[in-house]
């Protein structure tokens, strides 16, 4: 476990304090706004304590890996994410190398980054790993560190002792192998001070969890541990004596405790320590492994007690300095003068802190989410309840500031829910909800972990019995106590099946239920695939819900749905696999049978919960926006007069718009789409401008409304909207071009940081000579793309996101329009092959094959047929003499026939291939669209017609 150093200077002053001192204000905060990427993620000391190494995400543009000079406190990045690129974790090797494990286009890949201090300036190198490997322990001066690895035995793992240069083959040398004997390892742990390495197994077959160790040194393994269906706490910490082994254990305790565990009899000698109310989960030691203190959660907040007297001081002084406040002990300088500091509480989501031990002085490297210290948060209250002699159950209450209150009580269920609790931490939705005036409830119920196993333990089997028993007692504790009105039962997983339980309980107590990623129908989990007919598939169920019973449908909501006399609202994620939406589903259909009102917010990708930040913030806005309804509050910040603090409460409508407006994780629905938008736009937010403006335009097919609403929304300075009026203006998709505009609002938006696309418009307009003079040159500097990719992502003016497709669209629009010289033609044609190594070569077009899809298939030789919204129509065809080993062109122009009988182009593209496998040409109808005649003509990169197909598409 983690030491911390022998000795403290004594320390007179300690400062300063959080946050920022800037004035909080008493308002709704944006769910974007707390949905968001910490600032500063993670800073770890290098081994020689010179170095921090710590993740930065200043904007989705400027997310790095950087390090800190521990002295200066200068920060110095050191490797750039690109938008498909995730940084997960990171770990020092040693003082000049750390390993990184990335997510690069959803693929898991692991790099060596390579520092190097060259005149001052420090300069990194990557070199990429080609094996998945854990690092036990970084370099302790030996120039070797462990690591562990799969070899193609999945039931055994390898240690070895390796150098960094010994990394990057596609095997590691077989002399560096420590050991590979073991099978059914599922984790290694090392003692650094003892040269002791643990391994973890499991073995499945028998269900026999057991423990091992030895010396590097040694040959052989001596187990110390086994059980078989243990589901206890065993974690080793390191060895007191060559038989006695310190131990976190609740082997012969209620609550998880200190131990030392005899390896030779698998018992317990005597406890260390323990406390009688919460388990133990950490356990600190000085450098001679002497056990010096301990962690454990009490009333909510991860807690350190130190048993010898310089620590204890110094963690006194440290409350006295950051009052209010939860202060832990990351790391430390490997000359034991610096500490890293983490400082956060309930109502603040931390900074991370340098201490100078000598001095006294703490010094903030970063705050993690700067941008709340504008917003008034909230504090929890601790309220203790005992439901049974002996039994006392921990809660937090969140109250609203009394000028906001509602009088309305969130009831918010954690999930699991056994081995899961509730903290009283930073919590996003919590700060979300009592901005907007609620009282948040949060109950660790039995089932919860962190009191001991017997309090654990008695929740299993619980479900809708004991544990909302629990909830209850605690919720009729808090009314006694404040006047409430309403409530409204909220909750995730477990917590949302609890949400449900707890209306139909007590229907005339909860005026609404919000459940998300919920279970509704127990037993349906036992038979929700062929696998659950395996015994060892069904012990993880069992282990929560208790063994399969025909009792388990009087406590399942989808069996009691005429019990529910409160509005619902269900979210659930297409590919959640913990629980699944068939739940959901199921619910739903009980829901209407019995006529309840229910409404369903289904995210296409989501699994057991948010997709990301960004949907994480949507369904968080829409829980609320559902609960004002159901609870007929009046609109949240309505009582704000400052036209700044309204707008950024409307983002959250302009969120919810949008998530509505495009059908990639929600189904596209424009009227609620437009109806969000047009609320968020009257509260004042440039957002909701611009997306009722895409909603007209791409949902409803009022491209004139569309564009004007686009230009009120770049008026407001919405760089969006200004590319978007741009790009309208200049190709005319439906709407009169005007050049002038085009290239007005093109020059806008690159000037306030737009997308690269911007440089695309202004190429079109200089290549086709359109409201400025004709000028190639300026043309091809615009749609070099590769110039401005050489640029450091972090570096760039105006970054290149969907810059690909629009260089595509560009591309076809300017062959269509342009009046080159053959010469001309040439250079343009030169530039493509330069940035996409596309070739223009002459060709023709065969066996061309219109039709549409039904049923997923491809119904060919048809050009008539009815109008269906989603409906995708096209072209196969075959194209003779194209370069088949290089990628070659065709431009695709589709236009829709006007009243006056011609056609007015609504899409261009270009396609890229080598053609080997045929050609295809799909268009998709939306809302947007209408029935009529529809054109798709195809043309060469010189601009050739190459064939032209009318569909007919009736009403």
């Amino acid at each position: 476990m983690k030491r911390i150093l022998c000795t403290f200077a004594m320390l007179w002053s300690l400062s300063p304090a959080t946050g920022s001192a800037t004035t909080a204000v008493t308002m709704p905060i944006p769910a974007q706004e707390l949905h968001h990427e910490s600032l500063i993620a993670r800073p770890m000391y290098s081994p020689d304590g010179h170095w921090i190494a710590a993740r930065m995400h200043v904007s989705d543009e400027d997310r790095t890996l950087g390090i800190i000079d521990a002295q200066t406190l200068a920060y110095t990045p050191v490797f750039s994410l690109e938008k498909d690129q995730f940084l997960t974790d990171y770990l020092w090797l040693d003082s000049k190398n750390l390993l990184l494990d990335l997510t690069i286009d959803g693929r898991f890949r692991q790099v060596v980054l390579v520092l190097e201090n060259s005149g001052g300036k420090l300069r990194s190198t990557i070199k990429p790993l080609k094996l998945a490997l854990t690092v036990l322990s970084p370099d302790e001066g030996t120039g070797t560190f462990l690591v562990a690895y799969r070899v193609s035995d999945v039931a055994k793992a390898a240690v070895h002792r390796v150098r960094v240069d010994q990394l990057f083959d596609w095997k590691l040398p077989p002399d560096t192998l420590v050991d590979a004997s073991l099978p059914n390892v599922t984790s290694y742990m090392y003692d650094s001070l003892n040269k002791i390495l643990f391994a973890t197994q499991h073995d499945r077959e028998n269900s026999v969890v057991s423990v091992s160790s030895k010396k590097l040194s040694d040959r052989s393994w001596t187990k110390i541990f086994s059980k078989k269906d243990y589901k206890g706490e065993f974690t080793a910490v390191r060895y007191i004596d060559k038989t006695t082994l310190m131990v976190l254990s609740d082997e012969s305790n209620d609550t998880v405790a200190v131990q030392s565990y005899d390896i030779t009899t698998q018992q317990v000698k005597e406890t260390l320590y323990s406390n009688t109310a919460y388990d133990v989960n950490k356990v600190i030691t000085d450098n001679q492994g002497k056990m010096v203190g301990v962690g454990y959660v009490s009333d909510g907040v991860q807690t350190t007690q130190y048993f010898e007297t310089n620590r204890a001081n110094l963690l006194a002084m440290l409350q006295q300095t950051f009052p209010n406040k939860s202060v832990q002990l990351l790391d430390e300088s490997k000359d034991l003068k610096q500490l890293l500091l983490f400082v956060s509480s309930a109502d603040y989501a931390g900074a991370y802190y340098l201490l100078d031990v000598n001095t006294g002085k703490a010094s903030m490297l970063e705050e993690v989410l700067p941008d709340l210290n504008q917003y008034r948060m909230y504090q929890s209250q601790v309220i203790k309840t005992e439901v049974e002699p002996g039994v006392q159950l921990e809660s937090y209450l969140t109250l609203p500031a009394p000028e906001q209150a509602n009088k309305a009580l969130i009831v918010m269920p954690h999930g699991g829910p056994i081995g899961v609790r509730e903290y009283n931490s930073f919590n996003p939705d919590v700060q979300y909800l009592a901005s907007r005036g609620f009282a948040v409830l949060r109950v660790n119920f039995r089932g919860s972990s962190g009191f001991g196993k017997k309090f654990q333990d008695s929740g299993v089997g619980q479900f809708g019995q004991r544990i909302e028993r629990d909830i209850s007692a605690v919720v009729s504790q808090v009314r006694k106590q404040h006047q409430f009105s309403q409530s409204c039962a909220m909750g995730g997983s477990y917590g949302g099946y609890s949400s449900m339980m707890l209306a139909i309980q007590h229907p005339d107590l909860y005026q609404c239920v919000v459940g998300q990623y919920g279970i509704y129908d127990l037993p349906y989990l036992f038979v929700e695939d062929q696998f659950m007919q395996e015994p060892d598939a069904r012990k993880p169920v069992e282990a929560a819900v208790g063994k399969y019973n025909k009792g388990l449908r009087d406590v399942s909501p989808v069996y009691l749905a005429d019990k529910v006399k409160a509005p619902v609202l269900l979210l659930a994620g297409g590919e959640d696999s913990t629980a699944r939406i068939e739940h959901s589903y199921r619910m739903e259909m009980a829901l209407k049978a019995f006529k309840r009102p229910v409404e369903t917010i289904y995210y296409k990708k989501a699994g057991h919960g948010p997709y990301n930040n960004y949907w994480a913030a949507h369904e968080l806005a829409a829980s609320a926006e559902f609960i004002r309804k159901s609870l007929n509050l009046k609109e949240y910040g309505s009582e704000l007069t400052d036209k700044a603090l309204r707008a950024k409460v409307a983002k959250d409508l302009a969120l919810l718009g949008e998530g509505y407006g495009y059908g990639w994780m929600l189904e596209a629905n424009p009227t609620l789409a437009d109806s969000y938008t047009a609320r968020s736009a009257t509260f004042g937010a440039t957002e909701g401008v611009y997306q009722r403006a895409l909603t007209q335009l791409n949902q409803f097919g009022n491209f004139q409304q569309g564009v004007e609403l686009l230009e009120q929304a770049a008026a407001q300075g919405n760089v969006e909207a200004k590319y978007t009026a741009a790009f309208y203006y200049a190709f005319g998709y439906q709407v009169t071009p005007n050049y002038t505009k085009a290239m007005d609002y093109a020059n806008q938006a690159l000037a306030n940081g737009g997308t690269a696309r911007g440089h695309l418009i202004k190429a079109y307009l200089y290549c086709t000579g359109r409201g400025v003079p004709q000028d190639l040159q300026r043309c091809l500097e615009l749609m070099d793309l590769k110039k401005l990719q050489a640029v450091p992502e972090i570096k760039r003016p105006n970054p290149l996101d969907a810059t690909t497709p629009m260089f595509f669209t560009t591309t076809a629009m300017i062959i269509r329009d342009a009046k080159f010289t053959q010469e001309q033609l040439a250079q343009f044609h030169a530039m493509v092959t330069e940035q996409f190594n596309i070739y223009p070569v002459d060709f023709t077009v065969d066996d061309l094959e219109p039709g549409y899809f039904k049923d997923q298939e491809f119904q060919k030789n048809q050009s008539v047929f009815k109008f269906e919204k989603e409906r995708v129509f096209g072209l196969n065809f075959a194209v003779k003499k194209l370069m088949q080993s290089k990628s070659n062109a065709v431009l695709v122009y589709i236009s829709l026939q006007q009243a006056n009988g011609e056609f007015q182009l609504i899409k261009s593209e270009m396609i890229a291939g080598t053609g080997k496998d045929g050609w295809g040409i799909r268009y998709q109808l939306t809302s947007a669209d209408k029935p009529g005649i529809y054109r798709i003509e195809l043309a060469d990169l010189s601009g050739n017609k190459l064939a032209s197909q009318d569909f007919t598409i009736q009403p």
